[in-house]
């Protein structure tokens, strides 16, 4: 699409805004587009490249796609983007320990283009920033089961606690007979906790 845009004098880029920096590399691997995520360090060369090689399409995390979109729009002056945003129900669940990244969002769907939210769980997203609403069944034959039945995210004031205090919590609910089902998103850490 971004390729038939651009032979019509249409220039559009599409940015699939993902949660977390593993979906942003998965993403950009599966489907060979530029992944964009964490240091800035060389963004700017490595965009502005990969643009001038023909592309249009990019995945960054939530954090890095405010950045992502001033930097594209600063190359080509005019040029619309599409923003897709999975996961977007966090948009409103998980605004008490990603307010910044979420905020940088919300003021970017007032300037692209088009905006598609993308969500499992509808019930908890502010429809007013939609034209419509669009669901999609799987028709699988079974039900879908939750992996887990609660759902906690635990933040640290000082990066150096992290481990130490995650690996309490996770000790303290064993302890407790609690079934657990942890993500941890490094794998250098998992190496060092299990």
């Amino acid at each position: 699409l971004g390729a038939e845009m651009e032979a019509d004098n249409c220039s559009r880029f599409f940015i699939l805004s993902v949660p977390t920096v593993a979906i942003t590399q998965q993403v950009g691997k599966d489907f060979d587009v530029l992944s964009v995520r964490g240091a800035l360090k060389n963004l700017y060369a490595n965009v502005r490249q990969y643009v001038q090689n023909g592309n249009r399409v990019f995945v960054a995390t939530y954090d890095m796609t405010k950045s992502l979109a001033t930097m594209l729009q600063k190359m080509r002056p005019g040029s619309g983007i599409v923003l897709a945003v999975d996961e977007v129900h966090q948009l409103t669940s998980n605004y008490n320990y990603r307010r910044r990244a979420i905020n940088e969002l919300h003021t970017l769907i007032k300037d692209v283009r088009s905006f598609i939210g993308l969500t499992g769980t509808p019930d908890d997203v502010f429809r007013d920033f939609f034209d419509r609403e669009v669901h999609v069944t799987t028709h699988t034959k079974k039900a879908f089961k939750a992996p887990c039945k609660v759902f906690g995210a635990v933040t640290y004031q000082n990066a150096k606690d992290e481990e130490v205090k995650l690996l309490q919590l996770i000790q303290q609910k064993a302890e407790a007979g609690k079934k657990l089902l942890v993500f941890i998103q490094n794998k250098d850490v998992r190496k060092r906790l299990f």
